[in-house]
Protein backbone atom coordinates (compact mmCIF):
# COMPACT_ATOMS: atom_id res chain seq x y z
CA UNK A 1 0.00 0.00 0.00
CA UNK A 2 1.13 3.55 -0.65
CA UNK A 3 2.42 5.86 2.08
CA UNK A 4 -0.18 7.67 4.17
CA UNK A 5 0.49 11.11 2.68
CA UNK A 6 -0.08 9.81 -0.85
CA UNK A 7 -3.35 8.16 0.18
CA UNK A 8 -4.38 11.37 1.92
CA UNK A 9 -3.65 13.52 -1.13
CA UNK A 10 -5.43 11.13 -3.52
CA UNK A 11 -8.52 10.99 -1.34
CA UNK A 12 -8.43 14.77 -0.81
CA UNK A 13 -8.36 15.36 -4.58
CA UNK A 14 -11.30 12.98 -5.03
CA UNK A 15 -13.32 14.61 -2.26
CA UNK A 16 -12.67 18.17 -3.49
CA UNK A 17 -13.54 17.39 -7.10
CA UNK A 18 -16.71 15.53 -6.10
CA UNK A 19 -17.69 18.44 -3.83
CA UNK A 20 -17.19 20.95 -6.66
CA UNK A 21 -19.31 18.82 -9.02
CA UNK A 22 -22.07 18.66 -6.40
CA UNK A 23 -21.80 22.38 -5.74
CA UNK A 24 -22.08 23.19 -9.43
CA UNK A 25 -25.03 20.82 -9.78
CA UNK A 26 -27.04 22.30 -6.90
CA UNK A 27 -25.86 25.93 -6.82
CA UNK A 28 -24.39 26.49 -10.28
CA UNK A 29 -27.43 28.26 -11.65
CA UNK A 30 -27.70 30.52 -8.60
CA UNK A 31 -24.06 31.57 -8.90
CA UNK A 32 -23.59 31.75 -12.66
CA UNK A 33 -26.99 32.96 -13.90
CA UNK A 34 -26.66 36.56 -12.59
CA UNK A 35 -23.17 36.79 -14.06
CA UNK A 36 -24.31 35.55 -17.48
CA UNK A 37 -27.33 37.89 -17.39
CA UNK A 38 -25.09 40.88 -16.67
CA UNK A 39 -22.69 39.93 -19.46
CA UNK A 40 -25.58 39.40 -21.86
CA UNK A 41 -27.00 42.85 -21.12
CA UNK A 42 -23.74 44.65 -21.81
CA UNK A 43 -22.62 42.71 -24.88
CA UNK A 44 -25.40 43.66 -27.26
CA UNK A 45 -28.87 44.84 -26.31
CA UNK A 46 -30.62 43.93 -29.58
CA UNK A 47 -29.65 40.29 -29.86
CA UNK A 48 -32.05 37.88 -31.50
CA UNK A 49 -30.54 34.98 -29.53
CA UNK A 50 -29.17 36.13 -26.15
CA UNK A 51 -25.58 35.24 -25.31
CA UNK A 52 -26.42 33.37 -22.10
CA UNK A 53 -28.67 30.91 -23.95
CA UNK A 54 -25.93 29.75 -26.31
CA UNK A 55 -22.75 29.95 -24.27
CA UNK A 56 -20.42 26.95 -24.23
CA UNK A 57 -18.56 27.98 -21.08
CA UNK A 58 -20.73 26.14 -18.57
CA UNK A 59 -20.84 22.81 -20.47
CA UNK A 60 -17.08 23.07 -20.95
CA UNK A 61 -16.58 23.46 -17.20
CA UNK A 62 -18.88 20.47 -16.59
CA UNK A 63 -16.98 18.41 -19.14
CA UNK A 64 -13.62 19.21 -17.61
CA UNK A 65 -14.86 18.41 -14.11
CA UNK A 66 -16.29 15.06 -15.19
CA UNK A 67 -13.15 14.12 -17.12
CA UNK A 68 -11.05 15.05 -14.09
CA UNK A 69 -13.35 12.97 -11.87
CA UNK A 70 -12.75 9.88 -14.00
CA UNK A 71 -8.99 10.49 -14.01
CA UNK A 72 -8.93 11.04 -10.24
CA UNK A 73 -10.94 7.86 -9.59
CA UNK A 74 -8.52 5.81 -11.72
CA UNK A 75 -5.53 7.45 -10.01
CA UNK A 76 -7.08 6.77 -6.60
CA UNK A 77 -7.33 3.05 -7.32
CA UNK A 78 -3.77 3.06 -8.67
CA UNK A 79 -2.55 4.66 -5.45
CA UNK A 80 -4.46 2.14 -3.32
CA UNK A 81 -2.97 -0.75 -5.29
CA UNK A 82 0.59 0.57 -5.13
CA UNK A 83 3.07 -1.47 -3.13
CA UNK A 84 6.14 -0.10 -1.40
CA UNK A 85 9.14 -2.22 -2.41
CA UNK A 86 12.17 -2.33 -0.14
CA UNK A 87 15.30 -3.75 -1.77
CA UNK A 88 17.11 -4.81 1.37
CA UNK A 89 16.74 -4.38 5.08
CA UNK A 90 20.48 -4.39 5.81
Amino acid sequence: MAPSIVLFLASLALIINTFIIGLMYFLGNLILAPFLDAVGKYVNVNQTIPMWDMTYIIPAIWGLLLIMEIIIIIAFFVVIGRRVVVDDYL
